[in-house]
């Protein structure tokens, strides 16, 4: 489970398709994150610390 003292905020932004692009690169990878939404427009994804490194990489070097 994540909790706020051990996740690690891995986006943050308006939009909608890179959050769903990010959320389905963990999702593949079985790396389990939480989302939040704010207002309906301000994206929030956060996933445990231990997997924040793995996570940036993945995010990283597949392309957009």
């Amino acid at each position: 489970m994540i909790m706020f003292w051990n996740r690690r905020e891995i986006y943050v932004g308006f939009s909608m398709d890179e959050s769903n692009r990010i959320i389905y690169i963990l999702a593949a990878n079985k790396i389990s994150y939480a989302q939040r939404i704010v207002h309906n427009n301000m994206y929030y994804v956060y996933v445990h610390k231990k997997d924040a490194e793995k996570t940036h990489c993945l995010i990283n070097n597949i392309q957009k």
